[in-house]
């Protein structure tokens, strides 16, 4: 049986009604200062060909690389590793909102294959890279096989227009969702949707329009039911929250906790009372770089974080630092980061050696890569399997940090530059 499904942001987004009557809905005063994702010195727009990597963006003067996290302040330290500080440690930091967030706002549909979605409209540079980057975003909080992807083609529609319908609400973005019900669970398969943004939506800013976006993206990915009308209530911290709420302050990375674990919880679990509120961080720390990745039921979070250049690479130049990683089994791992960027040529190297398993005396076979660069910033050009995103950091590029997926192993660096 095929049917649709109309989700529609309404409350969320409203200019008119639903929004207090006013004629838009604003901010809170004390939100984060909108600092745009791109466009500054250091970090140029995204490409089609990186959604699938870890975003990198900036917010308040700071780099970032992968989902933003909160690194529990008690974890013990395991030493130090040419030159950085390694820290491992469990915390119970799994939302406590998870079960209130599903009851008020998903349903029982979810997409099978990975969404594709293709762009209609009035695509300028700005709405591309505000789209791409808020699917980079929700993207962190996917499996691989069902991370989003972009296509001439796709199940998924992303219009911006400059106009709306008469029967058309006064909203900033609506979504439409096609689902197939299946019998079991989940029993209902998402086939496609729609998704219409409208021009004034980046009267808030650059940020609160990628949450928008996110918001919408979220929607058609099946933050589409419960007992609220698909949107959480004023009391849980998330993007789907209805009026001004969902543009409360929070993570530079845009989902809150809450909304990332939601997606992991939808598309790899069935039973909440089976679901963990632990984690594990490995952290480590160099003088310029901080950098990590949370073991969490099943799934990893690498991230990395530094201050923002000043100004743009020039010339050539080596950083050493450390690595730390969990294999698919969840071991923890820790080696050798070296990274080399020649800006005359736009290329670079990384080599991570000496990769040994903690508690063991098992080590992992090196890995090297090739790099591009971009800005300050560069992603894997060849080499061995993995996606590898990463910046250069510091206020004159005393850093470099990034992040490394790969099916058997997910990790990230930090390292300072060799004088």
């Amino acid at each position: 049986m095929q049917s649709k499904l109309m989700v529609a942001a309404v409350c969320a987004f409203l200019l008119t009604s639903c929004g207090g009557g006013s004629s838009s809905v604003q901010p809170p005063t004390d939100f984060p200062e909108d600092i745009p994702y791109t466009g500054t010195v250091s970090l140029p727009q995204v490409h089609e060909s990186h959604i699938q990597h870890a975003p990198i963006y900036s917010q308040g003067r700071r780099v970032f690389v992968g989902a933003q996290q909160e690194v529990p302040d008690r974890l013990g330290s395991i030493g130090s590793h040419n030159g950085a500080d390694i820290s491992l440690g469990s915390a119970d930091d799994g939302s406590e909102q998870l079960t209130a967030y599903l009851q008020q706002a998903v349903g029982e549909e979810r997409w099978a294959t990975a969404p594709v979605v293709s762009f209609g409209g009035d695509v300028t540079p700005d709405n591309r890279d505000r789209a791409l980057r808020a699917i980079q975003m929700v993207n962190t909080a996917l499996p691989e096989h069902l991370r989003i992807r972009v296509g001439s083609e796709g199940s998924v529609s992303l219009n911006f227009l400059t106009e709306r319908g008469e029967d058309v609400c006064s909203c900033w973005g609506v979504t439409y969702s096609d689902f197939t019900a299946i019998g079991t669970f989940p029993w209902a398969n998402i086939s496609g949707g729609r998704i219409d943004i409208y021009q004034d939506y980046s009267d808030q800013g650059d940020r609160n329009a990628t949450i928008l976006l996110a918001h919408e993206l979220m929607h058609v990915l099946g933050v589409n039911g419960g007992d609220n009308g698909s949107h959480t209530r004023g009391d849980i911290d998330s993007i789907m929250g209805g009026g001004s709420e969902a543009y409360r302050p929070g993570p530079a990375s845009v989902l809150h906790p809450v909304d990332r674990e939601a997606l992991r919880f939808m598309y790899s679990a069935e039973d909440l009372g089976l679901w963990s509120t632990s984690s594990e961080h490995l952290v480590g720390e160099t003088r310029y770089t901080k950098f990590g990745v949370v073991s969490r039921n099943g799934y990893f979070e690498p991230w990395a974080q530094g201050v923002e250049p000043s100004s743009q690479f020039q010339g050539s130049a080596t950083w050493s630092g450390a690595f730390v990683g969990w294999t698919s089994s969840r071991n923890a791992v820790v080696g050798t980061a070296n990274i080399r960027v020649d800006m005359g040529t736009l290329s670079g190297t990384a080599a991570f050696t000496q990769l040994d398993i903690q508690g063991s005396d098992r080590t992992l076979e090196d890995l090297e890569y090739l790099l591009r660069m971009e800005g300050n910033t560069f992603h894997e050009a060849g080499g061995d399997a993995g996606r590898l995103t990463g910046a250069l950091v510091g206020r004159n590029h005393e850093g470099v940090l990034g992040t490394l997926e790969r099916d058997d192993l997910t990790g990230s660096f930090g390292a300072d530059r060799s004088y």
